[in-house]
């Protein structure tokens, strides 16, 4: 376990370093790591043969969705981040 953080930490430090500071580096880091998306939908080769039509990377749309909803998740948990650790904060104060 620790020797696996201490790889990922060697490796993606700069976005590590990123992400703890509160800018953005997650999409950096999801793209990297993330299982390549397989369309299932077989796709339209009269289309795709046609002289002069224009190249079109299948299989990008499901990939494109699939990093969409990780950045929608991280801008939500970006707001619960900062609600966390003021609650660590207030929490850490003694009431007397």
């Amino acid at each position: 376990d620790d020797s696996i953080a201490s790889i990922v930490r060697d490796k993606h430090a700069n976005n590590l370093s990123k992400i703890e500071s509160g800018e953005e580096g997650y999409e950096d880091l999801f793209v990297f790591a993330c299982p390549k998306f397989v369309n299932a939908a077989v796709p339209d080769y009269a289309q795709a043969l046609k002289p002069g039509a224009e190249m079109m990377p299948y299989g990008q749309d499901a990939y494109k969705l699939q990093v969409h909803h990780f950045m929608n998740e991280m801008t939500a948990h970006q707001t619960l981040r900062k609600m966390r650790s003021y609650m660590s904060l207030y929490t850490s104060i003694g009431v007397e």
